[in-house]
């Protein structure tokens, strides 16, 4: 059987007539639809709120509750008026129809049915909330790689402007001015070019480049890109890392992306006056890299949530300081690049807990090993 988009979808149907129920029912059953099937408005709707069917064929002459208020009742539900609802009624008149289209079907099909005509109409709108999802989905990784653009070459450029202000204050200082602002313009277009890499990642069309490279030297060019933000609190970071760690990772986004979004993440939700503990562990088949962080931790919901980009995440840090909600899902696809898994544990402060705090775990692969 050819796949369509009828094929694995949900249609709840709401009709009174069991004629019109078994017919329909078995035709769009044998093509592959989970098919729920109220004979009542009432249910109909409780159906609708409880399951969340794909689309809903709708009958008009009910009992008690005729389809039209039917529809204007999902229409009023937050969590069911973006289901497309199409009428299936014996109601043939012009102004029965637009009363329809008026409470916000999307199509209107006459009794006596035509299974062949349904299915038809059926499929147009399925494919049009598969498009819109689509859509949905493309718009979403746009605003990522923009605030992977923001939010990344801010560090850079930020970085640049603030050795250009010491060099006007301090002209004599021993500090390499030069040097460094051609290291931090480098990394500005390293993130643009990271960028690219995103992009062909996400169509599919390469991996990242991995290649060897030593932890301590990468958290450490991290921690120095939110220097200002660590003095800002006072926060020390406490490094208990082994230095001869070699991970197969993509440099600039592990820098960038990855130790940047977890430090800042940190640094937010810590107070002033506190610490931010990075370790590395070395096990035979695996490298642990966590960051620790005491700060004000994260509910249970969210914990759940954090690497979810349809889930919003972000919430003020403990000087007011404000997010994207977009950081902890960016660092999640890029270490999955790596082949690698990260998690999250976080404890809120309670009576019955007073180490409250926030630790990420990120697992990648002993490249000694492969």
């Amino acid at each position: 059987m050819k796949t369509t988009y009828v094929q694995n979808s949900t249609i709840l149907i709401i009709d009174d007539n069991p004629t019109n129920l078994d017919v329909l029912c078995n035709y769009l059953t044998k093509r592959g639809a989970r098919v729920l099937v109220k004979k009542s408005g009432e249910r109909g709707i409780d159906c609708a709120i409880k399951k969340q069917p794909d689309i809903i064929l709708l009958d008009i002459l009910m009992p008690t509750m005729d389809g039209y208020e039917v529809c204007r009742r999902l229409k009023r539900e937050a969590i069911t008026k973006n289901i497309p609802i199409i009428f299936v009624s014996a109601l043939v008149e012009t102004i029965d129809k637009l009363k329809g289209f008026e409470l916000g079907c999307v199509d209107y099909v006459t009794k006596p049915i035509q299974v062949e005509e349904v299915l038809a109409r059926l499929e147009t709108h399925l494919s049009i909330i598969s498009l819109q999802q689509q859509l949905e989905i493309n718009n979403k990784k746009q605003k990522e790689l923009t605030h992977i653009l923001c939010h990344d070459l801010r560090n850079a450029i930020g970085q640049i402007q603030t050795l250009s202000e010491l060099k006007k204050i301090i002209p004599d200082s021993t500090i390499e001015y030069d040097l460094l602002a051609e290291n931090s313009t480098k990394n500005a277009l390293n993130i643009i070019e990271m960028v690219g890499k995103l992009c062909a990642l996400e169509e599919g069309k390469r991996l990242v480049d991995l290649r060897s490279e030593n932890l301590q030297e990468l958290i450490e060019q991290a921690i120095a890109l939110v220097n200002d933000k660590l003095k800002n609190k006072n926060i020390n970071i406490a490094l208990k890392i082994n230095k001869n760690i070699q991970v197969n990772v993509e440099s600039v986004s592990f820098i960038n992306s990855v130790m940047i979004n977890l430090l800042t993440n940190a640094i937010k939700f810590s107070h002033a006056d506190t610490q931010i503990i990075i370790a590395t562990e070395k096990t035979k088949t695996h490298i642990l890299l966590t960051i620790e962080d005491f700060g004000i931790g994260m509910p249970k919901e969210l914990c759940t949530h954090v690497f979810d980009m349809n889930k919003p995440t972000t919430r003020s840090g403990t000087q007011g300081e404000i997010g994207t909600g977009f950081g902890m899902p960016l660092v999640k696809k890029f270490v999955e690049a790596y082949q690698g898994t990260i998690e999250v544990i976080s404890h809120e402060k309670n009576s019955l807990n007073e180490n409250q705090g926030t630790k990420f775990i990120i697992t990648l692969p002993n490249i000694s090993i492969l």
